[in-house]
């Protein structure tokens, strides 16, 4: 549970809920939120901001699987981010494919890293297509 997961990285980290928020720059009721599972996932842009400020791998914090410990790719590259976002958004609503808000958030970082990371050999929209096509086989 992605709650579960936030708390854990927020106490090895030190940091209380109003110091978290203040340095990732999101609101502390938004934490709280996600702590307690009261919502079912984060904004994109707020998991991101989170995970940056926990120096954790945002794949980590939604699914649990991965590395923990961010990759050293520097600071969030936010107008990339939002990039992907909207490129994932509107493919899933064109092709009419419904994602939950982990599976959103899980597609996002796993584009986000892969580009960081130079291993990216597909577009946001192929990307998308196969893991929606995971979805429906599983």
């Amino acid at each position: 549970m992605t709650g579960m997961r936030l708390k854990e990285a927020r106490k090895e980290a030190g940091l209380t809920l109003e110091k978290l928020a203040a340095e990732a720059g999101v609101s502390k009721q938004s934490i709280a939120l996600i702590e307690s599972g009261k919502t079912k996932g984060p904004r994109s842009d707020t998991l991101f901001k989170i995970a940056d400020t926990l120096g954790v791998e945002p794949r980590w914090l939604v699914t649990g699987s991965g590395p923990k410990q961010r990759n050293n790719h520097g600071n969030i590259n936010q107008e990339l981010l939002a990039s992907i976002a909207a490129s994932i958004s509107s493919s899933a609503q064109e092709r009419e494919i419904k994602l939950t808000a982990e599976q959103f958030a899980e597609l996002v970082a796993y584009i986000y890293d892969a580009q960081m990371s130079g291993r990216f050999d597909q577009d946001p929209l192929s990307t998308l297509i196969a893991f929606a096509a995971n979805l429906d086989s599983g």
